[in-house]
């Protein structure tokens, strides 16, 4: 392997480890607003970030908790080339796995039984529209 290939390679993986952590940033910022992922897109003119959720008018706004940071912080933050942040709403959450991963996780966290919310979670999906889900939950929940 030449140094031309190594440096390529090193390049794409910084490259993909700068969109996983402000995928992850943003995922904290907007949990709110049920964040369900980011399509990020390089072109000449700068970076066009275009972020899905659930609810928009919590993204974005007056007085909204969400994107708090303006583009050129997230520039810096993520040394991103001119980023246009668009907020954009999700049709049908219901088939949309971040979404209701996080929709059955506050559920248990309510207090709800585990299986309960499992089955609702799957009934939810089933009648939007899917073919088949699987849901695995885990951990320490009674």
């Amino acid at each position: 392997m030449s140094q031309v290939e190594k440096s390529a390679v090193k390049s794409l993986l910084s490259m993909h480890r700068t969109y996983a952590d402000l995928d992850e940033y943003l995922e904290s910022q907007l949990k709110e607003a049920g964040y369900a992922g980011v399509d990020i897109q390089r072109n000449p003119v700068g970076t066009r970030i275009t972020v899905s959720v659930t609810r928009p008018g919590l993204a974005i706004g007056r007085r909204a908790p969400g994107l708090k940071d303006p583009p050129a912080r997230v520039a810096q933050r993520f040394n991103l080339p001119n980023p246009q942040i668009a907020v954009s709403e999700v049709e049908r959450p219901e088939l949309n796995p971040r979404i209701m991963a996080q929709r059955t996780a506050q559920i248990v966290a309510r207090g709800t039984a585990f299986r309960r919310a499992a089955n609702w979670t799957m009934t939810t999906i089933m009648e939007a529209g899917a073919l088949g889900c699987g849901i695995g939950v885990a951990g320490r929940l009674r």
